[in-house]
């Protein structure tokens, strides 16, 4: 459903993205987020070895 689109009652913590973002910095990953439309959200995370 996107960023900002969910029912509020059906909304989590919060915290999968933020730590995903905490990791992708520390490691030196690439991360890129993108809305998926019409639903959803598409999260890519790029690393080479």
């Amino acid at each position: 459903m996107g960023f900002g689109q969910g029912e509020p009652a059906q909304t989590g913590f919060g915290i999968g993205l933020s730590l995903v973002e905490r990791l992708a910095l520390r490691f030196r990953w690439a991360m890129t987020i993108q809305p998926n439309a019409p639903h959803g959200t598409q999260v890519r995370l790029t690393w080479t070895p």
